[in-house]
């Protein structure tokens, strides 16, 4: 029949065939009457997104209250929240992190446990503080109207943050959450700091730390980030010798000859000092010509240079440079240097050569330009040598009138101040060469734009003292996976201090008056023990509300002032072990942290420090105890470049997205309900 049909016209087979789709749909038979179906009033469709919020509560908020009413007796779990940042929308990683938390926690109940999990949040910091400034200059606001406006932000964030995290359905106590900035855990933070302080770990200084001009504060360790590619403005400047009357030297040198340096911080040069040498790196006066005149400054007519460089460095700078090499007289060792000044780049003074311990002849000349202001290995040998430390470069990253006497001022330091020192070079026909180079520099991980190295008078904690117990400590704690212990081991064994002081209003105070006159800080136990029962009772606002008689005593305010710095957000958050776990009766230390594996070097080490500082017994090894049993960390939730999702970076999705219950304001993708 197919066979046929197949030669007949379209028409044909549309007539033939309807005949038969009628015999077939006048014979059909209902059977469902002979189905033994059971009765029940289950929907053909799950809809999910709006059926699943009936019983929320009941295997959530009522499941946590009865567990914690009827395992009373049971074991308890207590499985400790590492604060998110109450700043902005929730995004997968947050998602990640909390379900991942209640795996364990449903897990452990299953298995007879008492679950004892309180969510919190980390509500200070710059991020929080830049969002109320948003409309607002930073003069035209008073530190009190600016933390009333980013403690209405931070709440309104963790309102919003809290009511969608209870939505993904995570068992945990939401009643009774924390936040850093309620006035008991600040109280609780401050103790800390005053056992640290008892304890001789915590000490003031002036010295050159890492600075974010974009945040205006100074950063830790843990607050910074990476960029392995990129671009700084390296020079190579030549300075003329200079031998001072009444001066000797072992070794007399060309009278043209020029000292060589090389810097990637071309805008530290106004605050140079010295130039350093290695006393056994052997040195050479070079006459360089330049194959075809490629240096800097052609029109000068000059056909040659005389540098005075390491010996193990002239390949390769001729090399770079374009130029043919001449060793002229003999090659000697550096401390021969000693006697020798230099005229300085932009000043009318001369300058002394010293030896450095930390100068190499692996990179650039052998001699490397000393701005102690700049450098910690710069700080520490011009402190050696009684240097002056020049501040030239303000909090917002510009230069001031001291820089280049005056013609720097209000020029930032890395845009037109930099091309205003190389003009100023080139004019002064001390630039050999520019370029850009690349290379692995710091960038404050919350704007994500380069920090420098700048003298400041900052608080710091004394890790040298600690870092043996601290390490000790890790060896009874359980790490999944394992090479997490290697990791954080290899980071604290590096640290030797931690910069814990803060230039921003919206913090917890370092309750600390220092001397009018003097500026030496008022270190009293009994007045910080006074600021932390008023902040226990009024919270830290009243550290900017209330003058300094309040405080010492009718008349104080003659001959002290209040420090305004506040405490780095880690210390903040490395706390919550004192201000969460022991002051509400909780196990501590807790059975276990989970966060994702960047806390390494933030929360689990600041955790850390500050729980093993605060210990009595830091000495001794065999009573030292971490502030949780096991650590474990996750990876990232990452973008469709690889990228981890941020919200600094803007590529986050959010999970509303995912469970769809209307309420997403991205509207990308679609809901797993629908």
């Amino acid at each position: 029949l197919d066979a046929g049909m197949a030669s007949w016209p379209r028409r044909a087979v549309r007539r033939q065939w309807k005949p038969c789709l009628r015999f077939k749909s006048s014979t059909t038979k209902d059977y469902g009457s002979t189905l033994l179906l059971p009765n029940t009033k289950i929907p053909t469709r799950a809809q999910a997104s709006e059926r699943e919020i009936k019983f929320q509560d009941a295997i959530c908020k009522d499941l946590y209250e009865w567990q914690s009413e009827h395992y009373s007796g049971f074991p308890k779990f207590t499985l400790h929240d590492g604060p998110p940042y109450a700043n902005g929308d929730l995004h997968m990683g947050h998602a990640l992190n909390k379900i991942l938390k209640d795996f364990v926690n449903r897990h452990m109940l299953l298995k007879g446990h008492q679950i004892d999990f309180v969510p919190g949040w980390d509500c200070h910091g710059l991020p929080i503080e830049l969002r109320a400034m948003q409309g607002k200059a930073a003069e035209q606001m008073s530190p009190l109207s600016l933390r009333k406006r980013a403690g209405n932000f931070a709440l309104d964030t963790m309102i919003k943050q809290r009511s969608e995290m209870m939505r993904w359905g995570i068992l945990a106590d939401w009643s009774n959450s924390y936040k850093s900035m309620d006035k008991e855990y600040e109280a609780a933070q401050l103790r800390v700091f005053m056992k640290m302080v008892d304890c001789g770990l915590i000490y003031r200084d002036f010295k050159p730390v890492h600075w974010s001009p974009s945040s205006t504060t100074a950063l830790a360790e843990a607050e910074l980030e990476y960029e392995e590619n990129h671009i700084s403005r390296a020079v190579y400047v030549q300075l003329p010798m200079v031998l001072p009357e009444g001066k000797h030297s072992q070794r007399t040198l060309h009278k043209d000859v020029k000292f060589l340096i090389w810097t990637t911080t071309p805008w530290s040069l106004p605050a140079n000092e010295a130039i350093a040498y290695g006393e056994s790196i052997r040195y050479a006066q070079v006459r360089m010509k330049p194959r075809e005149f490629r240096m800097n400054n052609p029109s000068r007519g000059e056909q040659e240079y005389i540098f005075l460089i390491a010996e193990d460095r002239i390949r390769d700078l001729a090399d770079f440079l374009e130029a043919d090499a001449e060793i002229i007289g003999d090659v000697f060792e550096g401390k021969e240097l000693s006697a020798y000044m230099y005229q300085h780049p932009f000043e009318q003074r001369m300058c002394p050569m010293i030896s450095g311990h930390h100068v190499t002849a692996t990179e650039g000349t052998g001699l490397v330009h000393i701005a102690p202001a700049h450098g910690i290995d710069d700080f520490q040998i011009g402190k050696a040598r009684g240097l002056r430390v020049s501040e030239m470069v303000n909090e917002t990253g510009k230069f001031t009138a001291e820089a280049a006497l005056g013609e720097l001022e209000d020029l930032d330091i890395h845009s037109d101040g930099i091309e205003k020192i190389l003009d100023m070079l080139h004019r002064s026909r001390y630039l050999v060469k520019d370029y850009g180079y690349k290379h692995r520099y710091p960038y404050d991980w919350r704007t994500k734009k380069p920090v420098i190295q700048r003298a400041t008078k900052q608080w710091f904690t004394n890790l040298d003292q600690i870092q043996e117990a601290a390490l000790r400590a890790l060896d009874d704690v359980k790490q999944v996976p394992s090479t997490g212990n290697e990791r954080m081991r290899a980071m604290l064994g590096t640290r030797k201090e931690w910069c814990i002081s803060r230039q921003r209003h919206w913090g917890v105070p370092i309750p600390v008056f220092y001397d009018i006159k003097t500026d030496e800080p008022l270190i009293d136990q009994k007045v910080m023990e006074k600021v932390v029962r008023e902040i226990s009772e009024y919270g830290s606002d009243c550290w900017w509300s209330k003058d300094v008689d309040y405080f010492l005593g009718a008349g104080a305010s003659n001959i002290y002032r209040k420090g305004m710095d506040t405490l780095d957000v880690w210390f903040d958050s490395g706390v919550s072990w004192a201000s969460v776990l022991q002051q509400r009766g909780m196990s501590c230390p807790s059975d276990m942290v989970i966060e994702g594996s960047d806390q390494h070097r933030g929360w689990f080490q600041s955790s850390l420090l500050t729980s093993i500082a605060s210990q009595e017994s830091f000495e001794d090894l065999s009573e030292i105890a971490a502030p949780y049993k096991t650590i474990v960390t996750h990876g990232f939730v990452l973008d469709e470049k690889n990228r981890k999702m941020s919200k600094s970076l803007g590529n986050i999705i959010s999970p509303r997205d995912i469970i769809g219950d209307g309420s997403s304001s991205t509207g990308k993708g679609k809901s797993l309900g629908e």
